[in-house]
């Protein structure tokens, strides 16, 4: 049921209808995870069932810090072109 659930997840929003309806419906998928429709998943499987599967987030990345920031903007064509022209203006100003 969980390898639905993925294959579910992979498939363009108009498809999805349509592999949901060829698995059996909603209340099929809904009864293949053990999951009521109005209240969820029962209390008494929560730990189970982040003992199996893991958590429902994002793992965390890192922040950027200042130097990868600076570095991913002069990677930018149009900063260079405004570096170099604020150069070029820097030197024609100072002649």
């Amino acid at each position: 049921m969980i390898k639905a659930v993925r294959l579910t997840q992979e498939r363009e929003q108009c498809e999805e209808l349509e592999f949901l309806i060829e698995l059996g419906g909603k209340d099929h998928l809904l009864n293949g995870l053990g999951v009521d429709p109005k209240k969820g998943v029962p209390s008494s499987e929560v730990k189970a069932r982040k003992a199996q599967y893991g958590t429902n987030e994002f793992p965390t990345r890192p922040p950027k810090t200042f130097c990868d920031l600076v570095i991913e903007a002069l990677d930018d064509l149009t900063m260079q072109i405004l570096i170099v022209c604020a150069i070029v203006s820097l030197i024609v100003n100072l002649w």
